[in-house]
């Protein structure tokens, strides 16, 4: 018997975890098929820690396992898989882990529609908003996706981020202002909460203070670009 995961980061956000749940559903329904969900952090009801997840599989030999992180920061490159070899350890499954999907070309796609809708032009420029991490690498893949999009919609481009990592938002917007005629602001993070909420405030004051015209583009979200990459994601591990 084969089993589906998704596996969560966790927040406080109620309006975040409201939105993993939805995913789950979405996913589920797309492929006709009962998926799971774990969390790393803030368990909460029907959001359970990862290792009670992977217990609550039941009778199960495979389980197909995606993480739900954009990037091979510190939880998507130690934490799932250590959650997932210790699943396979402990339980006897063979888990067949996914990989990061914040370079997807579904995402890509969607950002470039997104930044069209606003009909960018001269003196534009993109702020790109990562999530930060400690890890190099997926600062690095951070700093590729921003080029690459960029590059793509014909925008100069200031890459910041929404977490431990520098340059702030506030701090890029200050960067990007600097003889913009506007800046548009890309959150690239998954779902709603903390970090989405603070990126969204810190930049609209900033561009306030600066006196720079900006746009909030929405977060990736639970539209059916991301639900499709993640059902073909799952149909792939298996």
């Amino acid at each position: 018997m084969t089993s589906l995961l998704l596996m969560g980061h966790g927040s406080p956000n109620r309006t975040a975890q409201r939105e993993l749940l939805e995913l789950r559903q979405l996913v589920g329904g797309r492929l006709r098929r009962t998926v799971a969900l774990g969390v790393l952090e803030f368990p909460a009801p029907e959001l359970p820690a990862l290792d009670k997840a992977f217990a609550l599989l039941g009778a199960t030999e495979l389980v197909a396992a995606q993480p739900l992180v954009l990037f091979e920061g510190l939880h998507g490159r130690h934490d799932m898989p250590r959650e997932a070899a210790a699943a396979a350890r402990q339980l006897g499954l063979e888990v067949r882990l996914g990989t990061p999907i914040g370079a997807d070309a579904v995402l890509i796609d969607l950002a470039l529609k997104r930044l069209a809708d606003h009909a960018p032009v001269e003196g534009d420029v993109l702020l790109f908003v990562g999530r930060g991490s400690s890890v190099a690498e997926s600062l690095r893949q951070t700093d590729e996706v921003a080029a690459d999009i960029a590059a793509k919609a014909g925008l100069p481009h200031v890459v910041c981020h929404a977490g431990i990592s520098k340059p702030d938002p506030v701090g890029g917007m200050r960067i990007a202002s600097r003889g913009a005629r506007r800046v548009i602001v890309l959150p690239w993070l998954i779902h709603t909460g903390v970090l989405a909420d603070r990126v969204k405030e810190l930049t609209a004051a900033t561009a306030r203070e600066c006196g720079v015209e900006s746009v909030q583009l929405p977060y990736i979200g639970n539209g059916p670009e991301l639900v499709g990459l993640i059902a073909n994601r799952l149909e792939a591990l298996l």
